[in-house]
């Protein structure tokens, strides 16, 4: 098993506080013992990790500045124990804490000689551990049998015979007991999952399904991948150290070396080593070895996953921020319930908007929501015409904070309005004594607003749009859709504010939204509007003048529905 030493000063910045060991280590063995969780798509289901995806055109920038042996990186990677059993420091002087310096210890154990079957037993059981449930979670038989089928197609050169007979004989049988074996579906995993974990719950049951794909092929898969599941990747939650920034730098430094190894001018060298007996292999790695910087490492020891995301998130957002959709993914969907709970206040205090990010990623995610797996999340792979998450961050803000409830060219907040007038009326907020903790009981992450919010625009969804997503007012294509865009939502919403004050109406329950929703317009009257062609003429849907005229045509067809506005009036 793989064990490395290296020396290492020991430091704390405050006394009693988390342990810092600062020390430096060939780039080489660093990308053995430290894995890098990337946020990205596997097979389309997107996984936990929280770190951005590698730049190939960043690592070869870094690779070409570290080719000169001139040039230094003075910042050195930060990086956190991952597993606090293979990662020790190991004093000088054990009896002696002021004494700042020893060797850092780290064991990778045998993982570099694992199969992927043991790999993915080992990430469902790390992943088993976070989740906070004591309820079986089963794979879903379903699941199970979609991969297989894909199995079967997409790797058939690399089955044998035997592989596919045991795959053909095993899909109608009862898979075994245990967490990784088959169960009745998905509801299994949805009831013992806390809402909020719904992320970590479907990696979860994708893994388990792979293992009983695997399984049932009953024999060693040797190769790196396996239905967009491959080795680095799961190694990334495994190693015994994960890399909370610098990712980059770790591999362009690595590149640099093997860059400057096959440089014809290091001919001699490797020559010099096959005269000494080594194969060309060996030379050639010998000379490898040789041209691997040592990198500066900052390791933090605590291996919480909750205090590497909290890590990560500052770091990157005090110095190049994330994009706010990656951010609220990252924030909102590497953690469990109660891994959130130990940073939340801690990234509040940071002035992250984490509250924010938890309650739109709700929304993107949770099957109830009608805008689920329909808003960018910052990952690689988003469609052009999903809705932006910032837009759906300014849908949220009208009806989670009762503000920016504005008609486009008008001054009047419907929302705020509403909020002043109705809100300590509301039976959502009963339990609140003023208005300002009535507005915190309403504003809460999963507050009152979050079902008022599903509700409306779900009738919204229903009411006006049709099922052909590419139609007129289709539901999901912001490129084509008259309704499912910026402007229209926005315009919806704060006309229903404007319903509902001037009608009188303090919100008690879901069935309040639907009357509402009744007395404010019919749905085949929002369809009928939504569905007719409207010409931008090159103008874009959220320029100022368009923005007002549509604001104005659809406040004064609310009013009126018995006539639709001209055409012509939407012709820009």
């Amino acid at each position: 098993m793989p064990q490395f030493r290296y020396p290492a000063y020991r430091t704390e910045q405050v006394e009693g506080g988390k342990s810092l060991i600062l020390f430096s280590a060939p780039a080489t063995d660093i990308s053995r013992w430290a894995g890098v969780p990337q946020r990205m798509r596997q097979e389309s289901q997107e996984n936990i990790g929280f770190q951005r995806e590698k730049k190939n055109d960043r690592v070869r920038e870094i690779a070409s500045f570290l080719g000169d042996p001139r040039n230094v990186v003075q910042n050195p990677l930060l990086a956190a124990q991952q597993d606090a059993d293979l990662v020790m420091f190991e004093a000088f002087d054990p009896n002696d804490r002021k004494n700042p310096f020893g060797h850092i210890l780290i064991d990778s154990g045998a993982l570099e000689t694992l199969g992927m079957l043991e790999l993915l037993e080992l990430l469902a059981s790390h992943i088993r551990q976070r989740l906070d449930t004591d309820q079986p979670i089963l794979a879903d038989e379903d699941r199970v049998a979609a991969l297989t089928a894909l199995l079967k197609e997409d790797y058939r050169h690399r089955l044998s015979e035997e592989d596919l007979e045991a795959l053909d004989n095993d899909e109608s049988e009862e898979l075994e007991g245990g967490d990784s074996a088959g169960g009745d579906s998905d509801s299994d995993l949805g009831a013992a999952l806390d809402p909020e974990n719904t992320n970590m719950g479907e990696f979860y049951g994708e893994i388990l399904a792979r293992i009983q794909v695997l399984k049932r092929t009953r024999t060693d898969w040797t190769s790196d991948d396996f239905l967009g599941f491959d080795r680095d990747a799961i190694l990334a939650y495994l190693l015994p150290v994960v890399l909370v920034d610098g990712q980059h730098r770790l591999r362009g430094a690595v590149e640099a070396a093997s860059l400057t190894a096959e440089d014809p001018a290091n001919l001699d060298m490797t020559l010099d080593f096959i005269a000494d007996g080594a194969s060309a292999l060996e030379a050639n790695s010998a000379v490898f070895e040789q041209q691997v910087r040592q990198l500066p490492v900052s390791l933090l020891m605590d291996p919480s996953p909750s205090e590497h995301v909290f890590q990560f998130v500052v770091v990157n957002q005090k110095a190049t921020p994330l994009s706010a959709a990656l951010l609220g993914t990252i924030v909102s969907t590497s953690l469990v319930s109660h891994e959130v709970d130990e940073i939340g206040q801690r990234l509040r205090d940071a002035k992250i908007k984490f509250d924010d990010s938890r309650a739109i990623s709700y929304l993107t995610r949770n099957p109830s929501s009608p805008f689920c797996g329909l808003v960018q999340t910052g990952v690689n792979g988003d469609k052009s015409n999903l809705l932006q998450w910032t837009v759906l961050q300014g849908l949220v803000k009208i009806f989670r904070d009762l503000s920016g409830g504005r008609l486009y060219g008008l001054t009047n907040d419907h929302a705020k309005i509403w909020c002043d007038r109705f809100l300590s009326s509301s039976g959502y907020v009963s339990d609140g004594a003023t208005l300002r903790e009535k507005k915190e009981l309403w504003g809460a992450p999963d507050g009152p607003w979050r079902e008022v919010f599903i509700r409306f625009f779900t009738l919204v969804r229903d009411e006006f749009s049709d099922p052909d997503p590419v139609a007129a007012n289709g539901w999901g294509d912001t490129k084509q859709s008259n309704l499912f865009n910026k402007v229209s939502l926005t315009i919806l919403a704060a006309d229903f504010f404007r319903l509902l004050h001037t009608s009188r109406r303090s919100l008690n329950s879901a069935e309040d939204v639907d009357e509402a929703f009744a007395e404010w317009i019919t749905g085949q009257a929002g369809r009928k509007y939504y569905a007719r062609s409207w010409e931008f003429g090159g103008q874009k849907k959220d320029a100022d003048k368009v923005k007002k005229q549509l604001a104005t045509l659809w406040s004064e067809y609310r009013e009126n529905p018995s006539r639709l506005p001209s055409i012509t009036s939407f012709r820009f």
